[in-house]
């Protein structure tokens, strides 16, 4: 009973040395896994919504459209600033995770209750790293289609079209 008791501590300890040394290779492969899935999603999306809007904006002589496109325009600025802010809060607790990865391997060793730290850690840290490829699929979703949608039926900024303005 005791062998086995020290033979269960010697595989824990074994375990969390190499979770110690391979954890940044798991956090890189993490890393590069949302990157690469980023890189593919922003290559099919084309120039984004603020160079349509300014197209739009420029190419039409409607005085309430121009308004219209330029409340859109600083609207969307603002949620830039917005989404920086929440990105940076983002960035910084990945980093603190980052920091904190060698303990949260290490602890792995210390029972059962360290184990299951180390699990939430990992899942942490997984989300936040694909939160952005998640983002950028909503964005897709929610804001290119409904662009592409209405520039593939040459539709034109104006109230002309007021439902189909408001849907998009």
């Amino acid at each position: 009973t005791k062998k086995t008791q020290y033979l269960m501590l010697l595989q824990d300890w074994l375990i969390g040395m190499a979770l110690l040394i391979f954890s940044h290779i798991i956090m890189i492969m993490i890393f590069e896994i949302s990157d690469a899935i980023v890189e593919a999603l922003s290559i099919s999306m084309g120039g984004g919504i603020k160079w349509e809007i300014i197209k739009q904006m420029g190419g039409s002589f409607d005085s309430t459209t121009q308004v219209i496109a330029l409340i859109l325009y600083h609207w969307v600025n603002w949620l830039v600033i917005v989404f920086a802010i929440a990105y940076f809060k983002r960035f910084f607790w990945t980093c603190i995770l980052v920091v904190f990865a060698p303990v949260m391997a290490i602890m792995y060793a210390f029972g059962q209750q360290t184990k299951q730290i180390y699990s939430n850690w990992l899942k942490e840290f997984a989300l936040n790293a694909f939160v952005q490829p998640f983002h950028l699929i909503v964005y897709t979703v929610l804001v290119t289609f409904p662009m592409e949608i209405a520039n593939g039926n040459n539709w034109t900024w104006s109230w002309n079209n007021g439902t189909e303005m408001i849907y998009c």
